[in-house]
């Protein structure tokens, strides 16, 4: 099976100017599908509130996924983030094929992301969004 990549943008509040162009690119909520059964690779450019992009050495995402806001229980552990351009802000999320195939086809979960610095502070960078699970449809011979 391949590999499906989603991109999303994190706004870090870091207290910048905002800049029109940053509200206008970038949903408050960022709603996702996620295939169920497939590895799923979510990619995320942390942009400060003037659209410029963030150096993330040193600091880390983490995913969090329930199916109600409610649970205690996550539905999929948490998740950290892999480097793909610290100085550039970006940041890819992986999680497994087991991991998606264990999510239930058609129900909508919750997610939000979160930016993590050296000292352990966490902000929300991408606020609490849909995830709603994909059934995926082989092709002949998979």
């Amino acid at each position: 099976m391949s590999t499906t990549i989603i991109e999303l943008t994190g706004v870090h509040r870091d207290g910048t100017k905002p800049s029109g162009t940053v509200a206008q690119k970038v949903p408050f909520r960022q709603d996702i599908e996620i295939p169920r059964g497939q590895d799923l690779e979510i990619q995320v450019t942390v942009v400060g509130q003037n659209g410029t992009a963030i150096n993330l050495t040193g600091q880390s995402l983490k995913l969090g996924l329930r199916r109600r806001p409610e649970d205690a229980a996550l539905a999929i552990p948490i998740q950290t983030s892999v480097d793909l351009d610290q100085a550039n802000g970006k940041h890819k999320i992986v999680i497994t094929s087991s991991e998606t195939q264990a999510l239930v086809e058609g129900a909508v979960y919750r997610y939000g992301i979160q930016l993590v610095d050296a000292a352990g502070l966490r902000s929300q960078i991408v606020p609490p969004s849909l995830a709603t699970i994909k059934r995926t449809i082989a092709k002949p011979g998979e």
